[in-house]
């Protein structure tokens, strides 16, 4: 009999045996002195789809439990089980207590694969924070990174490297929510024949659930998870910095792009709670939006506030609009030129800020600095100075290049 194919995330475990048409699930793995008790789901690839046999929980290094499974499966069909069953228990066991091999770096060959699953909000096999304060369009931005993932399309300058399920988990909505934002996005975006990401509503803390969650990335061939939000998916129990190990712990297992997405305390701009938050996550953006009540149009700054192992990059602008009565029916998203938005201008760097004052007219340094609320006239002229590429000194005013 040859061998399964054999796929891992975390302690999920997926085998399958082609000629057979035999899958088995085998999770919720755990050590003792009876041995290693783990849980099967067995299916059977019945004309393109799965159908399930049998689900069993037994000592992977007891003969006498793999016996009695061998037999009670006789009954599913004549293969040979006795076989598939000891395959099973070699191959789990050896995976399982191997953990990742031991190589030596400094000589490893060039990666093929892009860096960026979605440049630059998606870095591949890692996790992703975006942060910003309540109603600043955080999830509506992760949904539609998620459909345009899942549809393989690029928008907005935005361009996922391949087409890819999306699952998004969630601690604050509604399935019908998340739904109406992924419709309206569609319809925005024109997608004549949409493809849809996976859903799940949770209630769980992220780390205690997670051997599902592998579970479904495994089945479902998930590419990209995302987490909304960190504030709810985290456990209650123990204190705030291990609960936040524990979830950057579980994310990394999965091996895929995980966005989180996650809050901000009041006049900062860093991500609310515990540093470790903070330090586990290799890529954070804060959103900082507007909008006016009564119309149907938020505009919001994407700020790039930590990256490892890579360039920070510029801020950038989107723009929301949205038509329909009681819910959204239609989402236009369109790029947004930061330096036009009055609100959005102020969070820019210097230079930007200048630029967006001097495309109205000539100023002088002081003027600059009581149009911009700048309380420090050097550093105006500084960067005026530094930017001799972008700035002209006119007499006593200063003016564009361009």
């Amino acid at each position: 009999m040859n061998l399964p194919e054999i796929k891992r995330i975390g302690d999920v475990f997926l085998l399958f045996w082609q000629t057979e048409g035999i899958k088995v699930s085998v999770d919720h793995i755990f050590e003792d002195v009876r041995g290693v008790v783990a849980e099967l789901a067995l299916s059977q690839n019945t004309r393109g789809e799965n159908q399930h046999i049998y689900n069993a929980k037994i000592n992977l290094l007891s003969p006498t439990a793999k016996e009695h499974l061998a037999k009670v499966l006789a009954r599913y069909g004549q293969r040979d089980w006795q076989s598939m069953i000891e395959q099973l228990s070699v191959l789990t066991m050896r995976k399982y207590r191997e953990g990742e091999p031991v190589i030596q770096v400094g000589n490893l060959p060039q990666r093929e694969k892009p860096k960026y699953f979605l440049f630059p909000y998606l870095l591949e096999g890692a996790i992703t924070t975006i942060f910003g304060y309540g109603e600043s369009g955080k999830s509506y931005l992760a949904t539609l990174l998620a459909v345009l993932v899942q549809n393989g399309i690029s928008s907005l300058g935005l361009n996922p490297r391949m087409k890819g399920n999306v699952l998004y988990l969630d601690w604050e909505a509604s399935a019908y929510m998340v739904d109406e934002r992924v419709k309206a996005l569609v319809a925005g975006l024109e997608i004549k024949i949409p493809q849809y990401p996976f859903y799940k509503r949770c209630s769980q803390p992220f780390a205690q659930s997670i051997t599902e969650i592998q579970k479904e990335v495994l089945n479902k061939n998930i590419q990209v998870v995302i987490i909304d939000s960190v504030g709810m998916a985290l456990s209650a129990k123990g204190d705030y910095h291990t609960s936040a190990l524990e979830l950057m712990r579980a994310a990394r297992s999965l091996g895929t792009p995980v966005l989180c997405i996650d809050h901000k305390p009041k006049g900062e701009d860093k991500i609310f709670g515990s540093i470790y938050k903070e330090n586990e996550t290799r890529s954070a953006f804060e959103i900082i939006a507007t909008h006016t009540a009564g119309e149907p149009i938020l505009e919001m700054a994407v700020h790039h506030r930590k990256v490892n192992d890579a360039m920070r990059t510029k801020p950038r602008g989107f723009r929301f609009e949205f038509s329909g009565e009681d819910i959204p029916e239609k989402v236009m998203v369109t790029t947004l030129d930061l330096t036009k938005v009055r609100e959005l201008v102020k969070t820019l760097p210097l230079k930007d800020q200048i630029v967006s004052v001097l495309r109205e007219g000539k100023q002088s340094a002081a003027d600059l600095a009581i149009e911009l609320g700048h309380d420090n006239d050097r550093s105006i002229y500084t960067t005026l100075y530094r930017y001799k590429d972008t700035f002209q000194k006119c007499g006593k005013e200063w003016g564009l290049l361009s």
